[in-house]
């Protein structure tokens, strides 16, 4: 018998993308595009183009897919099919506009986390 695992079921994409201010700290926050090939952390409200994985001097790596836990803030977002927006630059909210949904595995209550395919 197997244990379940998010792990290694659904390859990771990561692409590389310019930056003008992240910083280390910012790794494993959400991010948007802000101009070409170039990315800066998600605002209150903005889609989530990505999540942080490395920062260097003036590059950094952008997970664009794969599953991804970040904290959330407000409701709770649903298991299943859930719409997700940034709630600014450190974690997700439900997306009231319901622009992209997300496939939602796991939510966290208790720590506020919600676990996610990111796609």
């Amino acid at each position: 018998m197997f244990p379940v695992s998010t792990n290694g079921i659904i390859e990771e994409k990561v692409i590389t993308l310019k930056h003008a201010v992240l910083v280390v700290a910012d790794e494993g926050k959400p991010v948007k595009v802000t101009a070409e090939n170039q990315v800066a952390l998600a605002a209150d409200g903005d889609l989530v183009f990505g999540v942080l994985t490395k920062v260097e001097k003036d590059v950094c790596a952008v997970m664009i897919e794969g599953v991804v836990t970040l904290p959330y803030t407000g409701t709770a977002p649903s298991l299943n099919y859930s719409a997700l927006a940034a709630n600014g630059p450190t974690g997700v909210k439900e997306d009231i506009n319901e622009e992209i949904r997300y496939r939602v595995l796991a939510v966290d209550i208790t720590n506020t986390k919600v676990t996610f395919i990111l796609k």
